[in-house]
């Protein structure tokens, strides 16, 4: 009866350290997803300003420079460019993507379409 009661108390034990260490990776990579969203947008800015590139182009260029997410964002978004408007495009790869943001986090990415130009 004891084994038994240790055996449980063990699979209690495990599977709340587990369901505690998925949780917490999540916030961890939250804030490393926001610091490459930073990077990106920071990447953005200097080829818009300083080069006259298409902004597909420079799209893929930031998801080649940028780690799995949200180069990916950026990657999906630029595909979508030759098919629909920037902001459209955009907004569609925030809503496909994979990423540990939160809601709020999600809201304000996809606000950013509104500074992006028409395809």
């Amino acid at each position: 009866m004891i084994l038994i009661k240790s055996v449980i108390l063990c699979a209690i034990f495990g599977g709340s350290a587990l369901i505690g260490i998925m949780i917490s990776n999540k916030y961890r990579y939250r804030t490393t997803q926001l610091r490459e969203m930073k990077k990106a947008l920071n990447f953005l800015e200097a080829k818009i300003e300083y080069t006259y590139e298409p902004l597909a182009d420079i799209f893929i260029d930031i998801s080649n420079n940028i780690k799995r997410e949200i180069g990916s964002i950026f990657k999906v978004a630029a595909i979508k460019m030759k098919d629909i408007s920037a902001q459209e495009a955009w907004e569609y790869s925030v809503d496909i993507s994979q990423t540990s943001l939160n809601s709020q986090d999600l809201y304000i990415v996809k606000d950013f379409r509104q500074n992006i130009g028409t395809n």
